[in-house]
């Protein structure tokens, strides 16, 4: 997914047009923008150790240390990978009408988007089954909140966001599969062994 959001929307004409389109439709003043981004500046490489923490926390707790490292450690490898696809991956100036106005930066995938969505995921996958519901509907509340606001303060396009949050459910996952993650069980348990 983030492979098609970077292809179409970063190397075609048609692609940079539409996603700037979008952001020349958003009529933020300055003084709101500058209040957005004041707010997103929270989520510092501090913030995002503790937030990995956290995770690794509620796995001891629950008994499943190794899952709360690994998915802790997800966080953080997923933020590493945003900013090194940032770096790596070329942004060609396809929409030379629009770029000059809206920007040209290089901003997919969106790291912000990776941090939020990456902590939902992780403490959705090592809380007790009960809280699961609850942590999914609330934290990805949040997180599509923390997304629109980095939109709205200019920080990022609405591809950069989606292709962010691709990214940490890919790492993710696979951070839940290498600490021991099997089929999610309502009863919080492994379902039982055929026999």
């Amino acid at each position: 997914m983030l492979l098609a959001i970077y292809l179409f929307t970063v190397l075609t004409p048609m692609g940079q047009r539409l996603t700037n389109a979008t952001v020349l439709l958003i009529e933020v003043s300055p003084e709101q923008e500058a209040r957005l981004s004041q707010l997103l500046l929270y989520l510092t490489p501090g913030v995002v150790l503790v937030m990995a923490a956290v995770i690794g926390c509620i796995g001891w707790r629950r008994g499943r240390l190794r899952m709360g490292i690994s998915l802790g450690a997800g966080l953080v490898v997923g933020l590493a990978c945003a900013e090194i696809l940032k770096a790596v991956l070329p942004r060609p100036d396809l929409a030379t009408l629009t770029n000059a106005i809206v920007g040209e930066g290089d901003s997919l995938p969106s790291g912000t988007a990776v941090i939020c969505t990456s902590f939902v995921i992780g403490l959705t996958l090592i809380s007790a089954p009960s809280w699961r519901p609850f942590i999914a509907w609330v934290g990805g509340a949040i997180a599509v909140v923390i997304m629109l606001a980095a939109f709205l303060a200019d920080w990022h396009r609405i591809p950069d966001l989606l292709a962010g949050a691709a990214l940490s459910v890919g790492v993710m996952v696979t951070a839940w599969w290498v600490g021991g993650g099997g089929i999610l069980d309502s009863r919080g348990g492994r379902p039982p062994a055929r026999v």
